[in-house]
């Protein structure tokens, strides 16, 4: 017959009070304890002292803590909490996205940015738009970039790019797109993606094109022999802005994967320029030819001023306006070769530091000049577009599909020369409905919520 609860109870508190017995094996001894202290399947708990103890508390005193061996004696562990969450789930063979389950927000990527600030001519002027357009297909973007602060509010999480940080940054996403290329931010970047085997994006904005100040010297080979060739090739595609950038990759050999794929701006933040532009022309019937982007020479400015000169009489009642960031003292280099050529009352030199200054410049320009020598971000000739503004472009910087929208020529003196000719002789309603027709075309090309979906098909494409 089965003791009772209480006469179970009886012999439990007197084995516990009893004095030790003189034995030679003490495991026979706590055995014959842990006997008393099971629980019979009838009577799960036990009245002590008007409170009731669980005898689970006994049996994990008699098993061993890990349940593989070890020291019954020990004193019993918490059991370890195991996360809810199920492993992630790998994207198919056949490119379809599935959402892990630790990716809440969707889809993430760190851009890899000299700067945030939108200054005239600047990636940032494209890339603020791209993160608010992507977002809404479900990717979050995060950014790192050299500067030590933002001045003014910025719609995405950013960081400061410290060296000893990199491989927690790119550990901690989906997706790295570099924008540029040849800084030691870039290089460091894509170095600690390619050894956290992060998949990586380069952009190089002509960075890895050879131009009149972009020349390969031996520096470059040996730095290339040390590292970077095989940085760029671990990149999962080469994304060019133009098909000459494109071109030019193809036939260095640098990845076997080149496309391209142009930015794009918000169309619909340029609305009220297009409306206020024939309010803003200059006085007098003088007009304005305006240059946006930074002063230096690769972006085409001392041919374009040659050429100007030269065109004594098609440029008569044109000025020249040139804003954007100044680079490497060349503004007061510029300012003092055109005051020896005694055009200063006709051209000028300005900052436009954010993208309010630059729309009240396009209100009040009637063409814009882009005559780059080298690869170079087109958001001049967009923004031009955006406020149905004529734009004039080298071959080098203008984006794909535009033929017939703008005029285009080859970077040199000589052919910047014949197509401001062919511009600057043009009657003010030719020159509007070329205007009017590019800010059509250019919508349906570079309109963020137009071009979103190819980048979001980009980023999943190589995840």
């Amino acid at each position: 017959m089965s003791p009772t609860p209480s006469e179970r109870l009886h012999n439990l508190q007197a084995a516990l009070h009893a004095p030790a017995k003189a034995s030679r094996n003490p495991r026979a001894a706590c055995a014959s304890v842990n006997r008393l202290r099971e629980p019979d399947a009838a009577d799960q708990h036990v009245r002590l002292d008007e409170r009731e103890v669980e005898t689970e508390r006994g049996r994990a005193i008699k098993a061993p803590p890990n349940g593989r061996g070890g020291n019954k004696y020990a004193r019993p562990t918490p059991p370890r909490q195991v996360s809810a969450l199920p492993k992630p789930v790998r994207a198919s063979k056949n490119g379809a996205r599935r959402l892990e389950s630790h990716r809440i927000m969707g889809l993430r990527v760190l851009h890899v940015v000299e700067s945030l600030r939108p200054d005239a001519g600047s990636v940032a002027l494209c890339l603020h738009g791209m993160f608010e357009a992507v977002r809404e297909l479900g990717i979050e973007s995060a950014a790192v970039t050299q500067d030590p602060d933002m001045p003014a509010p910025c719609d995405v999480g950013w960081q400061s790019f410290e060296s000893a940080r990199a491989a927690e940054q790119v550990s901690a996403v989906d997706l790295v797109h570099i924008h540029g290329w040849g800084g030691l931010l870039e290089r460091a970047m894509a170095t600690a993606a390619r050894k956290k085997g992060t998949p990586y994006l380069i952009t190089p904005l002509g960075g890895l094109s050879e131009g009149p100040y972009h020349a390969t010297t031996w520096k470059d080979k040996l730095r290339g022999l040390l590292g970077d060739n095989s940085i760029v090739r671990g990149a999962r595609a080469l994304v060019a802005l133009n098909s000459c950038e494109r071109r030019d990759l193809s036939e260095r050999g640098v990845n076997k994967s080149v496309m391209s794929l142009s930015y794009g701006i918000a169309f619909s933040e340029y609305e009220d320029s297009v409306d206020a532009s024939e309010d803003a022309r200059t006085p007098n019937g003088v007009r304005l030819l305006l240059m946006l982007g930074p002063i230096h020479p690769v972006e085409g400015l001392v041919p374009l001023l040659k050429a100007f000169a030269e065109l004594v009489h098609e440029a008569d009642g044109w000025n020249i306006l040139v804003a954007g960031r100044e680079e490497c003292d060349w503004r007061k280099m510029l300012e003092a070769a055109v005051r020896r050529k005694g055009g200063s009352g006709r051209v000028t030199f300005k900052p436009a530091p954010d993208p309010a200054s630059q729309r009240s410049l396009l209100a009040g320009a009637d063409l814009l000049a882009a005559p780059a020598l080298h690869v170079r971000c087109p958001v001049s000739i967009m923004q031009a577009m955006a406020c149905g503004v004529a734009v004039i472009a080298s071959d080098r910087v203008a984006p794909d599909g535009l033929d017939g929208a703008l005029t285009l020529c080859r970077p040199g003196k000589q052919q910047i020369a014949e197509a401001l000719r062919r511009c600057l002789t043009l009657s003010e309603a030719q020159r509007s409905a070329n205007a009017a027709e590019a800010r059509g075309l250019g919508r349906t090309l570079f309109d963020w919520p137009a071009l979103a979906p190819q980048y979001a098909r980009l980023y999943r494409e190589h995840t």
